[in-house]
């Protein structure tokens, strides 16, 4: 929760930069970059981060002991999917508030003032009610969850590898006899090799990703308010051509790659600090 937090914060820029394309403006307003960037980090990061890795946890380490050694690929998607979706959720309303900020929807257009993150936010409920705050849930869910599985997928995957093949014997000298059955996972990895193959993870599952990404910008901006997500995807490209599809895609790529090299070198450290070691 805190490693989600503090990474979101320091590429708050980046990300905002990263919408703007999306979203086709074609003047970049830098002044706007980090307009609430502390309160929608710490509503839109933090609780869903750590609701997602209270449930993601458990259930993978539950299944991994149901399915064996062989089942690893099947309980990491299974634990995403559960745990992905109500922390998707739980992200929609500062997602839209923040895009509205962002795109030009937060300026009150008799005095030409910036309203404050709160006051978008009170403004957005008191105009179309309640449910505005959560305007592209599905494309929220859908997106959210596709990259939670695969980047989730990678970063298990490439940890199990880079462990069985490359770090195989300070694994058995550090296990006792009674661990040498123990699934081998990604909470082995010490903090640098988790910041490692957290940037590769993140940077392939950001550039997979980036349509449904511009798809689900476009949608809470109000823009293609009114397509469902795969007709979004087609006027997108009747507009726009397929390249509109993949705006922002370097913005993207570095977002998530440097993004996660700090979320998972935080939480590695954190993780291995309570527990009391450096990595298995």
């Amino acid at each position: 929760m805190v490693a989600d937090i503090i990474s979101d914060f320091l590429f708050y820029g980046l990300d905002s930069y990263k919408t703007m394309q999306q979203a086709g403006k074609k003047n970049i307003q830098y002044s706007k970059l980090f307009r609430g960037a502390l309160p929608i980090a710490i509503s839109g990061s933090g609780p869903p981060s750590g609701l997602f890795f209270i449930l993601y946890n458990p259930l993978r380490n539950a299944m991994n002991e149901q399915f064996g050694p062989g089942g690893e690929s099947i309980s990491v998607l299974a634990a995403s999917v559960v745990a992905g979706v109500p922390a998707s959720l739980l992200s929609v309303p500062a997602d839209v508030v923040k895009k509205h900020v962002l795109l030009g929807g937060a300026d009150c257009a008799i005095t030409g003032r910036s309203y404050t993150t709160w006051q978008t936010t009170k403004h957005l409920v008191r105009t179309e009610g309640k449910s505005r705050l959560f305007l592209g849930w599905r494309a929220n869910v859908y997106k959210d969850t596709a990259f939670t599985m695969l980047e989730m997928s990678l970063y298990e995957g490439l940890a199990r590898t880079y462990l069985n093949y490359f770090q195989a014997p300070r694994l058995r000298h550090n296990r006792t006899i009674s661990e040498t059955n123990a699934s081998v996972n990604a909470d082995c990895l010490s903090n640098t090799e988790a910041a490692g193959v957290g940037f590769v993870s993140g940077v392939l599952t950001a550039i997979a990703t980036c349509p449904i990404d511009c798809v689900n910008t476009r949608i809470k901006s109000g823009e293609l308010a009114q397509f469902s997500i795969w007709n979004a995807h087609f006027e997108i490209v009747h507009r726009n051509g397929i390249q509109a599809l993949f705006r922002g895609l370097v913005a993207r790529s570095m977002l998530h790659g440097i993004g996660a090299t700090v979320f998972w070198y935080i939480k590695a450290t954190t993780m291995h600090f309570l527990i009391g070691n450096d990595g298995v």
